[in-house]
């Protein structure tokens, strides 16, 4: 071979390699870009419904429980979240998108920090089936934590 078509050869090989590299890292930039943009989105939707006095009087009182569904139901249908969770402090759900789930514990995991200490966080929740963004919210009622909101999006 001729020294031209080796020097030719081994720069098309450098070129290749860092335009892969280089493809990679704007994938991997861009992915890490949306996960947080959705996550912040599932933030503001789960803060939205942790404001809404229907809510916190509901969660508050423990009367009027049905509401909540109506409530979160109908705001969850108007957005792009496959589903928003309302639970009280004992983890019992009363907003869920299967009626089959309403007042049953919440199982999926996650809860127990805005649970025990009040805060607002998101996560990535992956397991063999799905990969979802939940964002955790906490309800307040006069001053008083009385439950929490999961938003998530798959």
């Amino acid at each position: 071979m001729k020294l031209q078509f080796k020097i030719t050869l081994f720069f098309s090989i450098v070129i290749v390699a860092l335009v892969i590299i280089m493809g990679a890292l704007f994938f991997g930039h861009l992915e890490a870009t949306l996960d947080k943009q959705l996550a912040l989105n599932a933030l503001d939707a789960a803060q939205g419904v942790a404001s809404m006095p229907t809510i916190q009087e509901a969660l508050s009182s423990h009367e009027q429980m049905d509401r909540i569904q109506e409530v979160v139901e109908a705001y969850r249908l108007k957005t792009r979240f496959q589903y928003m969770i309302v639970i009280d402090m004992k983890g019992i759900q009363y907003a869920y998108p299967y009626p089959s789930g309403l007042g049953k514990p919440y199982k999926n995991g996650g809860e127990s920090r805005v649970l025990e200490k009040g805060e607002a966080y998101f996560n990535k929740d992956e397991n063999a089936l799905i990969q979802a963004v939940r964002a955790f919210v906490p309800v307040y009622d006069k001053g008083k934590q009385v439950g929490a909101v999961v938003v998530g999006i798959l």
